[in-house]
């Protein structure tokens, strides 16, 4: 089992990473088998990552966390979206974590799917 304080701390470190455009650094957080969702769009792994990164060419600028908590390999999470408009989502979400301390599951609800969901369903 992951260390509480690990979790949120390696959810830390992947929304800095995301907020500095550091795909590599946030990527390397996932597992291989993970899979994701964002509201009602389930996405394997690969449709995940390249959602996440057409959002961020898209405007997309950052994820800010507004609390979070941990036990027992889960993670939850309310957080808010920004945007190079001046824009801005709110969200929660849970996330999985392996006994290696990789994510291997998010479940995220946003109040507009601006961030991923109209993106992940393109070609």
């Amino acid at each position: 089992m992951v260390d509480d304080a690990a979790m949120i701390m390696t959810w830390n470190r992947l929304t800095e990473a995301f907020r500095q455009g550091d795909m590599a650094t946030f990527e390397s957080a996932f597992a291989d088998q993970f899979n994701g969702s964002m509201n009602d769009l389930a996405m394997p792994r690969d449709v995940f990552f390249r959602a996440i990164r057409q959002g961020r060419q898209r405007g997309w600028t950052g994820q800010h966390v507004v609390s979070i908590s941990a036990r027992a390999n889960v993670l939850t999470t309310h957080y808010y979206n920004t945007f190079n408009d001046g824009t801005i989502t709110e969200g929660a979400a849970v996330a999985m974590f392996n006994d290696d301390g990789k994510i291997v599951a998010i479940r995220a609800l946003t109040t507009q799917p601006r961030s991923i969901q109209p993106i992940a369903a393109e070609p």
